[in-house]
């Protein structure tokens, strides 16, 4: 569910629930004494949002070291406002390394909070990232997915339309509309789908609608040829 910030998504329940958790574990400090970090839990934990600068709609890495297996929870504040806005969160590996893409749609300061636990709140560190210029539209290229990519080479539009399409090569793509060449392999379904037959073909594909998928242009309609229908691309997540 959106902010009225177009960019943001509003803070999950399960930081709600945290914040209560918190408030618990806040009396209980008083009450037996304040709680211990762990021994490794420092200004060790390091952040970085790259690249810098970055297109509008395009992706940030967010990426850094802390201890293993921890939460790190991302939140955004855009140049001038004064909330931040929490985004998504990761976990770190065993080594302590995490990472996760982000879309930036404003220029910002990006924050990285380390989490030992639902009610122990570690360091946290900021990165901010300017944008200049804007990203041009991708494809979801498998049905459900998260991250869209830019003149991807081959994409799967659905789970159930027996269909995918390869060796796909870019000849226009504007910030609206895309054209581009491949191979579309398709099932003849006889006698049906799960005993037919699979043949290709080179077609001509045109791209068209762009929507914004969790804050990246994506398009979310092409066609095959010079078919008068326009297949969906909307992704479901």
């Amino acid at each position: 569910m959106r902010t009225t910030d177009p960019f943001a998504y509003r803070e999950p329940a399960k930081m709600r629930r945290r914040a209560m958790s918190m408030l618990v574990a806040a009396a209980t400090f008083i009450a037996e004494g304040a709680f211990a970090a762990p021994a490794t839990a420092s200004s060790s934990f390091t952040f970085d949002a790259s690249p810098e600068p970055v297109k509008k709609g395009a992706y940030v890495t967010l990426s850094g070291r802390g201890v293993a297996d921890a939460e790190i929870d991302f939140y955004f504040k855009a140049d001038g406002k004064s909330t931040w806005v929490y985004q998504n969160y990761t976990r770190t590996a065993s080594d302590g390394r995490y990472s996760r893409r982000q879309a930036q749609n404003n220029s910002g300061t990006w924050k990285a909070v380390e989490w030992y636990g639902e009610d122990a709140q570690g360091p946290s560190r900021t990165d901010h990232v300017q944008v200049r210029g804007v990203q041009l539209p991708g494809v979801v290229t498998h049905y459900g997915g998260y991250y869209a990519t830019v003149k991807p080479s081959s994409f799967d539009p659905s789970t159930t339309t027996p269909w995918w399409f390869t060796g796909v090569r870019w000849t226009r793509l504007t910030a609206t509309a895309g054209a581009a060449v491949g191979t579309m392999h398709v099932n003849d379904c006889e006698p049906d789908c799960a005993d037919g037959k699979y043949r290709t073909e080179r077609v001509t594909l045109t791209f068209r609608r762009v929507r914004s998928h969790h804050g990246a242009p994506v398009f979310t309609e092409f066609r095959v040829d010079n078919d008068p229908y326009w297949t969906p691309l909307t992704p479901n997540n």
